[in-house]
């Protein structure tokens, strides 16, 4: 979570290959929590899909994941 979600700009910064599955475990994770709130759920949800997709295609392309 440190390296996608923070106060900060993202330039340069990367997600190495063996980070990937780190990240699977806390999206993993992410599934279990709720917001407070059903629109905050719902940006939860389309950020835990969205990010999910991601780290399957960097894994099978076996590319680190830059932004």
């Amino acid at each position: 979570m440190t390296k996608v979600l923070y106060d900060g700009v993202h330039v340069g910064d990367h997600l190495a290959l063996e980070d990937l599955n780190l990240v699977a475990i806390e999206i993993a994770l992410l599934k279990n929590e709720r917001g407070h709130r059903m629109d905050n759920d719902e940006l939860i949800r389309d950020f835990e899909y969205k990010m999910s997709a991601l780290v399957e295609a960097a894994q099978r392309v076996q590319k680190p994941i830059a932004f």
